[in-house]
Order: C-alpha cells, then sequence, then structure tokens
C-alpha cells in the first residue's frame, strides 16, 4: 500500500509538470512513469460546439502520440455572452454531484479545477498538486467571458476524456465571486465524430 500511495504521489507530481503518467506494476511495486512526451495545442481550435444561444465551446483533442501513452489533450476556449464566472465540467451522468470542473474568475483572475460535491455551493478548488492545467487565462472582452485553458485527457484520479467514445459536460455561469449559477446545462460530445445536438440532459 505504501508503494502504491508513493507511486500515485509521483504520478500526481510529473502530471503538474505537464507530464502524462502511467501507473504500472513491476513484481510487487507500483511504480509511476512517464507515458509519453508532453505535448501542446495549436493556437487555432476550429471545432466549435455551441453550448446555448450564449455559450460557445471551442476546442481541439490532440491525441496520445504514441497512441496508448495517456499523454492526449483537450485544448478549449469557452466564450459566453456573459458578465461573471463561467465554467465547464467533466462528468460521469450529467449530474452536478461528483462532477470535476474548470472554472474561470474574471475578478481573481483564474482558472482552476474543482471537485463539485453537492447542488448548494459545494464547489471546492482542487489541491494545488491537482492544478495541472496550462494555458490558462479568462477575461472579459466586449459583453463575453472568455476561458481559455489546456487539459490532459487522462488524470490520475480523475474523470477521463474520451479521445473516442461519449463525454458528458456541464456548462454554468455565475455572478462576479463564485456560488449559485445563473445558468446550467448538460450536454454530451464525441470527439471521434461529433454527434448531433441532444436534448438537455435532466439536472
Amino acid at each position: 500500500k505504501a508503494l502504491h500511495k508513493a507511486a500515485l504521489l509521483l504520478a500526481t507530481y510529473l502530471s503538474s509538470c505537464r507530464h502524462a503518467v502511467a501507473v504500472v506494476m513491476v513484481g510487487d511495486e507500483a511504480v509511476a512513469v512517464p507515458a509519453g512526451p508532453a505535448q501542446s495545442c495549436s493556437d487555432i481550435l476550429e471545432m466549435s460546439k455551441e453550448i446555448d444561444p450564449s455559450a460557445t465551446l471551442y476546442y481541439a483533442i490532440v491525441p496520445s502520440n504514441p497512441p496508448g501513452s495517456d499523454n492526449g489533450l483537450l485544448c478549449g476556449r469557452l466564450e459566453a455572452e456573459h458578465d461573471g464566472w463561467i465554467g465547464l465540467a467533466i462528468s460521469k451522468d450529467g449530474q452536478m454531484i461528483g462532477s470535476e470542473a474548470i472554472i474561470g474568475l474574471p475578478g481573481d483572475a483564474t482558472v482552476l479545477k474543482y471537485d463539485m460535491t453537492d447542488k448548494g455551493i459545494g464547489i471546492t478548488a482542487m489541491a494545488d498538486d491537482k492544478q495541472t492545467l496550462t494555458d490558462t487565462s479568462i477575461e472579459q472582452e466586449g459583453g463575453k467571458a472568455i476561458m481559455k485553458f489546456t487539459k490532459l485527457l487522462l488524470e490520475v484520479g480523475e474523470i477521463p476524456i474520451l479521445e473516442e467514445g461519449k463525454n458528458v459536460f456541464l456548462h454554468a455561469r455565475g455572478g462576479a465571486s463564485l456560488g449559485f449559477h445563473s445558468t446550467y446545462s448538460a450536454f454530451k460530445m464525441v470527439f471521434a465524430t461529433l454527434e448531433a445536438p441532444e436534448p438537455a440532459l435532466s439536472t
């Protein structure tokens, strides 16, 4: 157990240095090893998903290279006609509880990862060693909130984002400080071949 814990700690550290990692067994030892070289996003995000009439996610998927090396990336720019915080979450089932969010706070100039623990104000910033996002920014411009980020598709202890297959995301936006959302929606995406829009999932 101690070795396994140490491997997970090493995996988290390497991930924070922007190296995808894999945890493998060598005999009775769990060892974290780099799963592939660090990759980067293009400045141009050609794909887009209209979440609602006021919000659009522009994105690109950088596949794992070599295949199976778990170093793939989600490159994202979320734009919303809104004055306040905006967020995008990865979800297992379309429900808020148990999902993992990326939230941009213009007032604090921060883009961080959060655990979502309940439907009230149960949103807690992840520990510093889990704050592995790169290329982050949040700004208000021309009546829009614009959040940029790069996230590893696979991270230790987190909900995976599938290069191929169905992913469930949540979007919310709120006021100047993080709290109750004024707008909330859930939607599905398949990155290999984008599905036709589906009705929003029940909340």
